[in-house]
């Protein structure tokens, strides 16, 4: 009999066990969504530019007009001409707020901290043409570049 007791005393209980394993998966679902990730902050916001920019070249092409992009540090927004005066322009949509940090070139003249709000940066033409433009999206894993001449679509890359 005294061997019974003894063995009894030398195992885990079933709620032990039940609670190492719940341990157990929580780390592995906390550690699978962290390295899960494939793209930064940067990545996205290099993306979103690029559509927006692929979007408002076809606009100001299918409207007839040209469109503008408000840049900044932190944001851009888009700018629709008004109807009544075509060099006046307002924003179309709500600011679009970055998650990282961006540093644009436009032309090759760098956009700088200071450069007033509510004014348009880079125009798209009604005939295609646009600014030359280089926007670099810096995040956690690098650069993310994106690039396009003014006429040819934009291209994004991490260097």
């Amino acid at each position: 009999m005294g061997r019974i007791g003894a063995s009894r005393e030398a195992g885990f209980s079933l709620i032990e066990l039940v609670a190492v394993v719940a341990v157990l998966a929580v780390l592995s679902v906390s550690v699978a969504l962290t390295t899960g990730r494939s793209r930064d902050a940067a990545q996205d916001d290099a993306a979103r530019f690029a559509r927006t920019v692929a979007q408002l070249q076809n606009t100001a092409v299918l409207q007839g007009h040209a469109v503008g992009l408000d840049l900044g540090l932190d944001r851009w927004q888009t700018m629709a001409a008004s109807p009544q005066d075509q060099q006046r322009y307002a924003p179309s949509a709500e600011p679009v707020v970055l998650a990282g940090e961006v540093r644009y070139l436009i032309d090759g003249v760098p956009l700088t901290a200071d450069a007033p709000d509510g004014q348009v940066d880079l125009y798209f033409l009604a005939d295609g043409r646009s600014h030359a433009v280089e926007a670099s999206f810096i995040g956690e894993r690098g650069i993310t570049l994106c690039r396009t001449d003014g006429w040819r679509p934009m291209e994004c890359g991490v260097r």
